[in-house]
């Protein structure tokens, strides 16, 4: 009924009385269907500026191919602030947004924040948002973030920047915060968890998420190699009879074999789980928790160790909730934010 409503006044109050209808509404329903409509005009009234003559409105045309992407990726158009910088993060359940938002609420004011997936997602976003404008002939500031978890260094030229940290999570690895947060979650007064109890718990959890780290990458570097000679399989210019495919697998075949001999000799294998185990102890042998650990893995087995049924979520949201209270910003986030925002 409500999707309705738009065309309903406007054909028995607009039309039929010869009269011009403005609507204020936060409704994403309602502003769908009059954004939908050919005959209705959408725009956003933003906050009063204390600057001289800035328009507060802001026209969104359905014709614009930005805002059309930028409404599918946000998804609630009463939350798209036309004309201002679009900032692609990572994640899957606004949990990064939210991070963003909590504690860095002033600097983002204005900003639209989208959450994209993973890190291919983000750059896919990216790019579509780009071509959207360029499509559009308008230039728009357009933005993304990601986690240093994997793959190459991003573009800060294109607008692309990293947190310098494994995740996102690894920022809310700050005893001071996790202690209060145990202390909330449990009813009691500030200071009751000490930081000696919680700097223990983070040192075990980062001694096994470190030895975790070192065996998952130990495998993929082997599974790297010899998926290499699987990749091969189907190449285009491949022929498709029975004699060439037979070529092919034994070529295949002997590649694999010849590698497998390698990987699977005795002093190859001793010399790699030494380096292994070396660069793990290194990690093992720190007081902080590294950055290129995986802080997610982290504070998983933090919460394991200090919520009951291992709560991890629960904790998590505590930990933002203490630091957004504190006024606290983490100081590299902070940096890297600065100079996103300040890209243009």
């Amino acid at each position: 009924m409500v999707q309705r409503l738009p065309s309903l006044y406007q054909k028995h109050i607009g039309s039929a009385l010869n009269n011009q209808i403005w609507l204020v509404t936060h409704s994403d329903v309602f502003l769908r269907s009059a954004f939908n409509d050919s005959d209705m005009q959408l725009f956003h009234m933003a906050v009063a500026s204390k600057q001289a003559n800035t328009n507060q409105i802001s026209s969104i045309s359905k014709e614009s191919e930005f805002d059309r992407t930028c409404i599918d990726l946000i998804g609630d158009i009463a939350n798209y602030r036309p004309g201002q910088p679009v900032l692609v993060v990572e994640g899957q359940q606004q949990f990064d947004i939210l991070v963003l938002q909590r504690l860095f609420a002033q600097e983002l004011r204005g900003v639209n924040v989208l959450e994209a997936g993973g890190k291919d997602q983000v750059r896919q976003r990216h790019a579509a948002l780009r071509e959207a404008a360029a499509q559009d002939g308008s230039r728009k500031t357009i933005l993304s973030i990601t986690d240093s978890d994997a793959g190459p260094s991003t573009d800060e030229s294109n607008g692309q920047y990293q947190w310098p940290a494994y995740h996102i999570e690894n920022y809310l690895l700050e005893p001071k915060y996790i202690a209060l947060a145990i202390d909330s979650l449990q009813a009691r007064r500030p200071g009751t968890t000490t930081l000696r109890y919680v700097q223990g718990a983070l040192r075990r959890s980062k001694d096994e998420a470190a030895s975790d780290l070192g065996q998952r990458d130990f495998f993929r570097r082997m599974k790297s190699r010899l998926n290499r000679h699987i990749g091969k399989i189907g190449a285009p210019d491949q022929n498709l009879s029975v004699e060439s495919i037979q070529v092919h697998l034994e070529h295949c075949r002997n590649a694999l074999n010849s590698d497998l001999a390698e990987i699977a000799g005795e002093e190859r294998l001793n010399r790699e789980l030494e380096e292994q185990n070396a660069a793990t102890a290194k990690l093992q042998a720190r007081d902080d928790v590294p950055s290129t650990l995986p802080g997610r893995a982290v504070l998983t087995k933090v919460a394991g160790e200090v919520m009951p049924k291992g709560d991890y979520i629960t904790l998590r949201n505590a930990i933002l909730n203490e630091m957004a209270r504190d006024g606290f910003q983490p100081p590299e986030m902070k940096a890297v934010l600065a100079r996103c925002l300040a890209h243009g």
